[in-house]
């Protein structure tokens, strides 16, 4: 999905209300944005890595791959994101009616079967980046309010801890993970 897909399903999902754009505290975040690549996500972690090395600070940095990102995010923690982003209670039950009663209905002939879906956000589909954006901006902004630097693309996080001291540094990683 490009940006201006994500960007325009954003504007409708929250009806209208927000700007899109002003609406992503994450400024970390790198995915679906305009002007925004792995490219300029790499860049923005080595700048930093730069910056302590020039500093002589110490830099660990955590990297994270989620698992299934889409097959394992729960239905109330999409829920609890869309509110956090300003969508109201009636789009809030209509995403969790959605990704609760899917189903899909394959035909071999003259024969049906009914089979109700088991993964938690259907992957592939156009709300599906959008929800997961939503999840991560929540996880990315509560470690940056925790002091943590943080940098996410789509399903792919890093926490960077810079300073002079290592064993806080140890300690301060722990915390984050």
């Amino acid at each position: 999905m490009t940006y201006f897909g994500v960007r325009e399903t954003y504007f409708r999902l929250l009806g209208g209300a927000k700007k899109p754009d002003a609406t992503r505290e994450g400024a970390n975040q790198f995915a679906y944005q305009a002007g925004k690549s792995t490219i300029s996500v790499l860049y923005c972690l080595v700048k930093k890595i730069e910056n302590s090395l020039d500093n002589k600070e110490i830099a660990f940095c955590a990297f994270m791959d989620i698992e299934g990102p889409f097959d394992n995010t729960s239905h109330e923690t999409i829920g609890k994101a869309t509110r956090r982003k300003g969508a109201s209670e009636a789009t809030v039950s209509w995403i969790n009616e959605m990704l609760i009663n899917r189903s899909i209905i394959p035909k071999v002939g003259e024969t049906e079967l009914k089979i109700k879906t088991a993964k938690e956000c259907l992957e592939g589909g156009v709300l599906s980046p959008l929800l997961w954006t939503m999840v991560v901006d929540c996880r990315l902004y509560k470690l940056t309010n925790e002091g943590f630097e943080t940098i996410g693309y789509a399903d792919h996080l890093a926490i960077i801890i810079r300073g002079k001291h290592e064993e806080t540094l140890i300690e301060r990683m722990q915390i984050a993970l």
